[in-house]
């Protein structure tokens, strides 16, 4: 690793997150790792070399502990194609299908005709546009004439003009799908051009990947744009060997501008179902910013195509594996000492996964570990099994994103018991349960711990519809569960997560110190710079020496 000059940073409100949640004004940082924070004079008068330090005035701003982003997809999004951006969650004014068709249009005059258009929306999109639907085939074919063209939002629906349903077959097939799968307008009986889930595959099998080269300038891409945000460090959910090979590339090139911790997918993905267990446990990968830090097991679907696993969609749910399979991987897996990480959106995904750590608590120690869990805590986490987590030691990982965008939607999707027991996390902080929150960006948004932080605390969606404000966290608990919980779920409490001496110098800076004003909307705070281990990933304030 470089060795990186060393650094005063001074005239800072600097929040320590420590256990007594000290506040200095200065800190001391030297290779890669914080030394000592205290008064200025302090710093000053104990200095060593002081002809070889930086001094950084802060003029004022905030110090924090770096922010942590705990469940993000990155890298399988950067081995995604698309040509037009169609997101509302990246592009605000994206909120009608003539604003959508309109940047299909302006953007597809670059492209050679004939040649196909793929877009990309988000997940749901349709519940946030005015018309409340997907774009038809009509809208497309006047905005990209010339162009086969379709546009997907999220992994089971997508939008197609007229050419590209008729040079993928499905206007020719179109008898042998279902409504629900392939709409049909009722006035002509023709395919209305938005497909759903399983019949989308003749579309979705004409994407290509980017070279290995582009992939891994998009993985870099995501990672500027989380450090931008003040995040110093992610937890990467892999599905594909190519997408740790992307990884290791940059880790060999000294490219990785924030730390990653991996979760590989060892059940129905491209890795070895074996692979944690054949050896001594999570592969090493040999390098301090980049390890595996857990092995992840899917039991249901997805929330966004109504595949999470709920009683009351009993029909609809998909479990990945049944009751006995998944209990003998978490028992073959705790006994190598690996950690988990269990993928449950659904409440009876849920129990399943509790009554299998349930099974192993009984032979062996489950507080070693503490195994994690996906998605625990957005929908359906009632008392009973908060106990049960607690007492299991398991760390529920929530995402207070899908309540920020898709908050309105499972207001209404949902049934009224589901949404009473959805994203309490005042309730978990109240039960004991220590909290760490992942957005799951980044094909359906950015990721933002700060915008992630307004349902938390505001407990209002987007659309500023208020949800259950009694479950709200302050602004201090929701940045410690970022901070100093995140650190514990990525197993390195006693490197990072506070400021103090002998921590990792990952520090995140704040344009407001977001403790005096609890009113504050934590979107409005500016990130000013973002440090991983001693570097500057973002530019840094006015240097005085």
């Amino acid at each position: 690793m470089p060795k990186y000059r060393d650094q005063l940073l001074t005239n800072a409100t600097v929040r320590t997150f420590n256990q007594t949640d000290q506040t200095h004004e200065a800190i001391f940082i030297s290779n890669q790792r914080i030394r000592a924070v205290g008064s200025i004079d302090d710093l000053q008068n104990a200095l060593p070399n002081r002809s070889d330090t930086e001094i950084i005035d802060l003029a004022g701003r905030t110090l924090i502990p770096g922010l942590v982003d705990a469940h993000v997809h990155m890298a399988s999004t950067a081995w995604n194609h698309w040509d037009v951006d169609c997101r509302d969650t990246y592009d605000p004014t994206l909120t009608s299908n003539g604003a959508i068709a309109r940047k299909l249009k302006e953007e597809s005059r670059t492209i050679v005709p004939g040649r196909w258009i793929i877009g990309m929306g988000s997940p749901l999109q349709e519940s946030r546009l005015k018309e409340g639907r997907l774009p038809d085939r009509h809208q497309l074919d006047r905005a990209c004439p010339d162009h086969p063209a379709f546009i997907l939002f999220g992994a089971y629906a997508l939008s197609a003009n007229t050419r590209a349903l008729c040079e993928s077959g499905l206007w020719r097939e179109a008898g042998k799908w279902p409504h629900h799968l392939l709409e049909r307008e009722p006035e002509t009986g023709y395919p209305s051009g938005i497909v759903r889930k399983a019949a989308g595959q003749a579309l979705r099998r004409l994407i290509s990947s980017p070279t290995e080269a582009e992939a891994e300038q998009n993985l870099r891409e995501y990672m500027y744009q989380a450090a931008s945000r003040g995040i110093t460090t992610v937890h990467d959910f892999l599905s594909e060997p190519k997408e740790l090979v992307l990884y290791q590339r940059l880790a060999h090139k000294g490219r990785l501008p924030i730390r990653v911790q991996l979760i590989i997918k060892i059940h129905d993905s491209g890795f070895p179902a074996d692979l944690f267990l054949r050896g001594k446990g999570p592969p090493d990968l040999q390098h301090p910013d980049l390890f595996v830090a857990a092995a992840k097991i899917s039991v249901d679907g997805g929330f966004t195509g109504g595949e999470a696993a709920f009683y009351e969609n009993e029909g609809e749910a998909h479990l990945r594996l049944c009751p006995d399979e998944l209990n003998r991987l978490v028992a073959a897996h705790h006994q190598k000492g690996v950690r988990l990480a269990l993928h449950a959106f659904g409440d009876r995904a849920a129990d399943l996964v509790l009554a299998a750590f349930d099974a192993v608590e009984s032979k062996w120690r489950l507080k070693t570990l503490q195994h994690r869990v996906e998605h625990m805590g957005n929908w359906c986490f009632d008392a009973d099994r908060r106990r049960a987590a607690k007492r299991l030691h398991v760390m529920p990982v929530p995402n207070p994103a899908l309540m920020y965008f898709l908050g309105d939607y499972a207001r209404q999707s949902l049934t009224p018991r589901q949404n009473q027991a959805a994203f309490n996390l005042g309730s978990m902080r109240r039960d004991g349960l220590s909290i760490a929150g992942g957005s799951d960006a980044f094909s359906y948004w950015p990721a933002d711990v700060l915008r992630d932080l307004y349902p938390v605390v505001w407990r209002k969606s987007e659309a500023g519809t208020v949800m259950g404000g009694e479950e709200a966290l302050s602004i201090k608990g929701a940045l410690r569960a970022q901070t100093v919980g995140a650190a514990a779920l990525g197993k390195r409490a006693q490197r990072s997560g506070q400021l103090q001496p002998g921590f990792d110098a990952d520090l995140t800076l704040l344009s407001h110190d977001p403790f005096d004003n609890h009113h504050l909307d934590p979107r409005s705070i500016e990130v000013e710079g973002t440090m991983v281990g001693g570097k500057w990933v973002t530019d840094p304030p006015y240097r005085l020496n």
